[in-house]
């Protein structure tokens, strides 16, 4: 636990291995962007998420390109805050006491600051009708099964005809 909050509080970038860890991040989105089933995912996402965080499934070269010391000092020093942390200890424990005694002593001196809010994310659009008003074959159908005792091959889709 003692490291953990070192960690947490303490953090540091020393430029050397920023640059190192720059370099590998380079050479490790190069590699994923070779490989279909990450363009794939990539798309995905964008088409799901649209403009929300979660669209971005990996970095951009430009973005890699831009992390330095005082970039990731600057995001420690505004969401690297307990009130934005949730610390979660496992594992056969002494009481209750102890425990909460062991993180008091060793998180105690980490202060609370005005963590930002959220940026508000509006859903993607959808691009394609619903279901109700769609052209058939486009989402649209009915899902009917044969006679009782029927087996999978006579599962057949019918075109939505408006309940008709």
């Amino acid at each position: 636990m003692s490291l953990m909050a070192d960690v947490a509080i303490n953090a540091s970038f020393p430029a050397g291995e920023v640059d190192l860890e720059k370099r590998n991040r380079v050479q490790n989105l190069m590699s994923e962007r070779s490989q279909p089933s990450f363009l794939a995912q990539e798309k995905f996402a964008e088409a799901v998420y649209g403009s929300s965080p979660y669209a971005h499934i990996g970095p951009t070269m430009e973005s890699i390109q831009k992390l330095d010391a005082k970039a990731l000092t600057s995001f420690r020093d505004t969401y690297l805050i307990p009130n934005n942390a949730t610390l979660i200890v496992l594992g056969r424990m002494p009481a209750r006491e102890e425990v909460m005694k062991a993180i008091t002593d060793r998180f105690g001196s980490w202060q609370r600051k005005d963590a930002p809010a959220s940026p508000k994310v509006d859903p993607p659009a959808p691009k394609r009708p619903d279901r109700a008003g769609g052209p058939a074959g486009v989402g649209a159908g009915r899902y009917s099964r044969g006679p009782a005792g029927a087996n999978a091959a006579d599962l057949r889709i019918l075109p939505d005809d408006g309940g008709q």
